[in-house]
């Protein structure tokens, strides 16, 4: 079924999100574009690159066909698209790169703001999977770029831009996905109830029962499940797990807690990644 995005509440957060990736490219120098990120053979300023390749593609720019290195990094189709764009930009300066970025933003937002909801809710391909909706592929968008900004801030010691708004719409990308994260990614066995618990700067509190398969419910319909598995976890420590983001070690009662079955909860924690 396909996902319908407000987008009177997502276009202002896009809009915000894009502008401050430029203005915080507008203010480092090219040793700090040059500092690596925690994200496997790129630095500060291949995640920028990245940013702008995939937006060049959405107003219509062809992505570059060159030879790529045999990157031990690129594991599918998806990661070598987007090196495709990263490997051009290589050999440019970071100012080259950010000045190409503002170009793409004035371009994608005087694209995206006449937009209409009928319009965000045309059918669309996105990341996700085909038989989507295009609003839900600008809500994709806006957690790549959220969390891709949140890679540059940690790479280079900058503290974090933690946004209620923003926090809560980067959010209903993990909800959309309750179902494949506890079924498949983090293999949960059937019979089980899961609680995902948020708390901090966003509030939430998800409900999946594993039949034949993974599914986020309102209420659970066994008094008695088999397994029980209980996670409770700071809103923006959550983010970064679900993106792969953060070192595991010194999380646990700091910033998530293990309840219920605890080896359950475990295999659950340690497998909350789902990005691409």
């Amino acid at each position: 079924m396909s996902t319908n995005v407000d987008k009177e509440r997502l276009f202002p957060l896009l809009k915000e999100e894009y502008l401050a990736l430029v203005d915080l490219g507008k203010s480092l120098d090219e040793e700090r574009f040059n500092v690596k990120s925690s994200l496997p053979g790129w630095t500060v300023k291949d995640i920028f690159s990245h940013i702008v390749g995939t937006e060049s593609m959405l107003v219509g720019k062809v992505m570059p066909t060159i030879e790529l290195p045999s990157y031990d990094y690129l594991k599918n189709d998806v990661a070598r698209a987007n090196e495709m764009w990263v490997e051009s930009y290589r050999k440019m300066s970071g100012d080259q790169v950010i000045k190409d970025l503002e170009e793409v933003v004035e371009l994608r937002l005087a694209s995206l703001g006449p937009m209409t909801q009928a319009d965000f809710d045309k059918p669309s391909w996105t990341p996700a999977g085909p038989n989507e909706t295009y609003g839900r592929f600008m809500r994709i968008r806006h957690f790549d770029c959220y969390i891709h900004e949140d890679d540059i801030r940690r790479a280079l010691g900058l503290e974090p831009h933690i946004d209620k708004d923003h926090l809560a719409m980067a959010m209903s990308e993990p909800e959309t996905g309750l179902g494949y994260i506890v079924g498949k990614r983090a293999a949960i066995p059937k019979g089980s109830q899961v609680i995902i618990e948020l708390y901090g700067d966003i509030e939430r509190k998800w409900l999946i029962e594993v039949g034949d398969k993974a599914l986020a419910v309102e209420s659970f319909s066994l008094n008695s499940p088999d397994h029980f598995a209980h996670l409770r976890a700071d809103a923006f420590t959550f983010f970064r797990l679900i993106g792969g983001r953060v070192n595991l070690s010194g999380l646990l009662d700091s910033k998530v807690s293990l309840l219920g079955e605890v080896d359950l909860s475990r295999q659950l924690f340690e497998n909350l990644a789902f990005t691409i």
